[in-house]
Formats: structure tokens, sequence, C-alpha cells
């Protein structure tokens, strides 16, 4: 008579029991290491093409292709009503106002006409062009995923180094060791996010477009767990010798996304791989969520002043001045 209430108290005691261990065992800290200020150069560096550029888009249009495993990354989220230079030039400038120990700061475009249209809005910076840093079978590309793999070849580049999309921000004063602990990578995390996705795994499959986790089953032998954590849409550091050391480990699955040249449910993300690779082999420090407070939203603009980073895209342009006064003011 009361085996049914029993099964079920049963269950929901295992269930529980679950839920702890998984949140403990995925983060086991939240406290960054304790160590010397860094004695060490950092540069940040950024990735950027001006998707209205004609010369650009007939390109793009002779490699474009209709097979379906292909995401449409190569469509432009950009509002065509903000000029292509906009949010990258306000990202550039928050690192300016706000980082101010950064040493030099890379912009990573495609050709010497996009180093043309871009060079007197990022005055002070070095702009690279794919060539530089990628070899002829990977070009040209429009997979920003396949820039990334290759970022680390940049000239010149420190091996300390922090990656920022066009449409982050840093919002206040911040220390190399928010970034670097013991000279080490800090891997911020999704709670809620990485919860769910070490927990129910096959359901992550069709909620993350992210190639590292469609793949997941293909690392898990040697990420193990980690192989589901992922980072939050910040800026993310990183040094060559992780990228190296990961290449080394996974040559064939890099050189696919390396050489991809529309974003694919097929390949994996470098910066997720990256990450928890170096997480495994102790290159990386892991916590959560700390005393960094970051912002994300498609367009609200509703983050206080206490938000170090900022991530935010689709504005409109009395929005985006919005925005520009927030950050730099």
């Amino acid at each position: 008579m009361h085996s049914a209430p029993t099964f079920v108290c049963v269950l929901i005691t295992l269930l529980t029991l679950y839920f702890l261990w998984g949140w403990y065992t995925i983060f086991p800290t939240c406290q960054t290491p304790h160590c010397h200020t860094p004695q060490f150069a950092v540069d940040a560096v950024f990735t950027w093409v001006d998707t209205t550029d004609p010369e650009w888009l007939e390109e793009k249009s002779r490699h474009e292709t209709t097979k379906q495993n292909f995401l449409q990354a190569g469509q432009s989220r950009f509002n065509q009503q903000l000029r292509p230079w906009d949010e990258i030039s306000l990202s550039v400038a928050s690192v300016r106002k706000h980082l101010r120990w950064i040493r030099q700061i890379y912009i990573v475009v495609q050709s010497e006409r996009q180093r043309q249209i871009l060079a007197p809005h990022v005055q002070n910076t070095q702009i690279v062009l794919h060539k530089d840093i990628m070899d002829l079978g990977a070009q040209p590309t429009f997979n920003s995923e396949a820039i990334e793999a290759h970022i680390h070849n940049i000239p010149g580049l420190a091996q300390h180094f922090i990656y920022f999309n066009d449409d982050t921000y840093v919002n206040k004063a911040m220390k190399a060791t928010d970034f670097f602990a013991c000279g080490q990578p800090i891997f911020r995390l999704n709670k809620t996010q990485t919860l769910v996705q070490n927990l129910l795994p096959n359901a992550v499959k069709f909620w993350n477009w992210g190639g590292i986790i469609a793949n997941s089953k293909e690392y898990n032998l040697q990420l193990l767990n980690y192989s589901h954590l992922m980072y939050i849409h910040h800026p993310v550091p990183l040094t060559k010798t992780l990228i190296c050391d990961t290449i080394a480990q996974f040559p064939h699955e890099w050189n696919k996304v390396a050489h991809t040249k529309f974003r694919s449910f097929d390949t994996i993300t470098p910066l997720s791989l990256y990450l928890n690779w170096g997480l495994l082999i102790g290159e990386v420090v892991h916590i959560c969520h700390d005393n960094i407070k970051t912002y994300y939203s498609e367009e609200d603009l509703d983050f206080s002043p206490q938000h170090s980073l900022v991530c935010i895209n689709s504005l409109q342009p009395q929005d985006f001045e919005k925005l520009r006064q927030k950050i730099l003011d």
C-alpha cells in the first residue's frame, strides 16, 4: 500500500543528492587564487568585418554553400542603421579607458580594404590582416570561429592576451588579476547553464548551437564532464601556450574548424575547447561568477555602474549613443 509513496520519496532523495553532487563538482571554487601582481604584458585582440562592404559581400556570395549543416553565421546581425565601425570603436575606447595596463590592441580584419575602412576610427591600434595569421588554404573565411582558431599567430602578440568581440565593453576599471590568476586565464562560467549542461548532457545538444557541445561525445574520454562547461559571452583571457597545447592535442578538430569558411554544426568552438582543455590540464583557473559583475542583453541598457563587463547588441542608433555615454562618461 505504501510502496508508491516510498518509491517517490526515494526518487526525490536520489535526485536531490544528484543535484547537490553536480553543483559541488561543477563549482569546486568561487575564489581566485592569491598571487602577486602579474609582471607580464597583456594585449587585447579584436576581430572585425564590415559586412556592408560591397567587395566583401561579393566575395562571400562566391563561396556560399547550401549545405544544411552550415549555420547562418555568415549573415550579419549588424543593425544597418549603425555605422559598421560604431561598436568596435566604442569597445576599443572602453578598453583604453578602463584597462590602462593593456600593452597593445590588435584588430584582425580580412583585407587591406577593410583595414582602410576601419583605421581612421581606431587610431593607435595594430590592424592585422587574415593573410598575416592564416595559411592560404584557410582564406578567405567568413567564419568567426576559423579566425579565432588563428589569433595566436598575430605577429608580436604577447603571451597573455584578452580576446574581445566588438559587442563587448568594459564598464569600469579592472585589474589584470581580474583576467589572469597567477598567470593563468580565469574561466568564468554561466552557473545555471553549466549546471544544466552537466546534469542533462543529452538535452544540451539541442539547446546549445556551439559545436563543442554538439560534438561532446567525441571529447568526453579526454575532457570528461568539463567538455560541457561554457564560458560567458564576455572578453576571454587566453595564452598562446594554452592554444598551442590544445592544438597539439586536437590537431584534426582544430584543422577542420580553421579551414571551414562558414560556421558549421560539424566543427568545434575553439574558445570553448581552449578553456575546457586548459582547465583539465591545469593551465586555466576555474571560478564561477565572483565579484566581477557581468551584463548581457540583446538591446536593454538597464545595467549599473557596478557591472564591470557589458555585452549588448542590436541597438538602435539613439540607444547606441546612450550606451556610449554610459560606458565612457
